[in-house]
């Protein structure tokens, strides 16, 4: 063994904290977060996503849509009106990051929410039909234990890039973790890898939403942001 590699000390589950994660997926399954559909707060230019059996995008009219646990996007490719929603994290906890605007006019938003769209569909591949959301509700505990900042696994930060890293540099915790969110039933290391992925684009798509706002060519009057 070459003696100069280095190694990672991971802290296992107590007792206590595998509970808390089972609470976290309960809760989430109960309360039904795991609906593929936008937030209650519409604009006139949104359209809720139902569940879909389809690759994204769906659409209605000259509209696509796409998205999955309170991330997504509504574009009319006609008007070029959209509304985005992306879940941010924050040490203070999780917050739902909402604007709507306009591609006509604004070629570098309409590069950008191009990039956006592109994420969200890929998030919507991998938790939807990857990690096969659409038949397991349980797959809204995992989102939820991203969502409510838990430290899934120790030494790792939380929100979406800190599973992404848990899930590539200690499998076998961020295993356990998975089971916790979820369930013994559905957790496989396949399904775990898929997770992986997700949270990566996720964390893309919270990379885009915060270019295009910081572009400032967004409808300032729809931002609505709140935990």
């Amino acid at each position: 063994m070459d003696s100069t590699a280095k190694t990672k000390e991971i802290k296992g589950f107590t007792y206590e904290e595998f509970n808390r994660l089972k609470e976290i997926g309960e809760q989430a399954r109960v309360s039904g977060s795991g609906n593929i559909v936008t937030n209650s707060a519409q604009s006139s230019n949104d359209v809720i996503i139902f569940d879909h059996w389809e690759q994204c995008p769906t659409t209605s009219g000259a509209t696509e849509m796409c998205g999955a646990y309170d991330n997504y996007y509504n574009h009319n490719t006609s008007t070029g009106k959209y509304t985005i929603q992306t879940i941010t994290y924050d040490p203070k906890g999780s917050i739902y990051n909402k604007i709507s605007g306009t591609t006509i006019g604004h070629a570098k938003t309409a590069g950008l929410l191009g990039e956006y769209k592109a994420k969200i569909n890929n998030y919507d591949e991998y938790t939807q039909r990857r990690m096969d959301g659409l038949h397991w509700s349980e797959v809204a505990g995992w989102a939820s234990g991203l969502a409510s900042m838990v430290i899934l696994v120790a030494t790792f930060s939380a929100g979406p890039t800190g599973w992404a890293a848990a899930v590539s540099q200690a499998a076998a915790e961020a295993f356990i973790a998975l089971i916790g969110l979820t369930s013994s039933t559905y957790t496989t290391y396949t399904r775990l890898s898929y997770s992986g992925t997700a949270a990566a684009y996720l964390h893309e798509a919270n990379m885009k939403h915060a270019s295009i706002m910081n572009t400032g060519e967004y409808d300032s009057s729809t931002w609505v942001v709140g935990l």
